[in-house]
């Protein structure tokens, strides 16, 4: 977690950062703002599918490869072999796309943080305006 304060990276477990600020305070702000906040943090299923998507695209080159040292026709190895290399794409796109959005969303999360922090700032210098 960033101190809204003086923008130091802390841990979650920190309570209070070294500038006095209580991060405890913030998350349950945020919290109140967006309660789905905590669960985005977890994205183990997306992850776990990205990864299979993987694993799906390097077995099926693999099962093609084993497929066509069967077959004695040059053109149709080749065809298995290109067909087999779209397929890999497409999925390896698939498991790319997934961890493109999760990373979205995790800077978006960010940017709510730093928007809620610009507004405390705003708030506190209305409250007490230099003279």
């Amino acid at each position: 977690m960033i101190c809204p304060k003086c923008n130091r990276h802390h841990t979650d477990s920190v309570v209070i950062c070294d500038c006095g600020y209580n991060l405890e305070d913030h998350r349950n702000h945020v919290m109140q703002i967006d309660p789905n906040q905590s669960a985005s943090h977890s994205h183990t299923f997306l992850k776990v599918c990205s990864t299979l998507f993987k694993l799906i695209a390097i077995l099926g080159i693999i099962a093609s490869i084993w497929r066509v040292s069967g077959i004695r026709d040059d053109t149709w190895k080749i065809l298995i072999i290109v067909g087999s290399l779209f397929n890999a794409i497409i999925w390896f796109g698939l498991a790319k796309t997934i961890l493109l959005l999760l990373s979205i969303e995790t800077r978006q999360e960010e940017m709510c943080k730093s928007i809620y922090s610009l507004e405390q700032m705003h708030t506190k210098n209305a409250r007490h305006p230099k003279i």
